[in-house]
């Protein structure tokens, strides 16, 4: 009886033994599995912060030359705004009722209105011209650095993703290694019981 309660356990652990080794071989498969699915999203991410690193780098160049640009008008436009000075400086102080009244006849007296409109005009563009020009392109600055901001966010959460993956890749090759070895160790007990069946 006890010999035959001896085989029977013998039987029974050897047939949990063999269950394990299934199970074993069905953690293997599912952390395979897991793992070629860790290491697409792993390279998906890859594709993505590669696209964020080109668009942060367009954006850079856009914000550069955007600067650049920038600086330029402002440079052509004080240029514009020196000499305009200048020719007011030249000038002297002349007042609008002065030159008026200093008109020899009617026409010339339309004529130095006229002129004194257009010139009133042209600086009032002019003023305008500046204003807007440099309205916009701190906008498009301001919008630029923005986008950048929000490139250098999304950049930084992709290499946090990366990162993460590639954590659980190596957790899931560490468990699968473990899991492998765990399935070489029951075949020797089963070889035991085997030999004490």
């Amino acid at each position: 009886r006890d010999s035959q309660r001896r085989l029977e356990q013998i039987r029974e652990e050897r047939a949990r033994l063999e269950r394990e080794i299934g199970d074993y071989r069905n953690r293997v498969r599912n952390a395979a599995e897991e793992l070629a699915n860790v290491e697409r999203r792993l390279s998906a991410s890859r594709s993505v912060l590669a696209e964020v690193e080109f668009q942060s780098e367009t954006t850079s160049e856009q914000v550069r030359i955007t600067t650049r640009d920038l600086l330029l008008s402002q440079e052509n436009l004080a240029a514009v705004l020196n000499r305009r000075l200048r020719d007011i400086y030249k000038m002297g102080p002349a007042q609008t009722i002065q030159v008026l009244l200093g008109a020899r006849s009617f026409t010339d007296l339309l004529n130095r209105y006229r002129y004194l409109q257009r010139i009133a005009s042209f600086d009032r563009a002019l003023v305008e011209r500046v204003r807007a020009l440099e309205a916009e392109l701190v906008e498009q600055n301001a919008a630029l650095q923005e986008r950048m901001a929000l490139l250098g966010s999304l950049r930084q959460d992709r290499l946090s993703e990366v990162a993460q993956l590639r954590s659980v890749e190596v957790e899931h090759q560490t468990r699968i290694q473990q899991y492998r070895a765990g399935e070489q160790t029951p075949p020797t007990r089963l070889e035991e019981l085997e030999a004490d069946e």
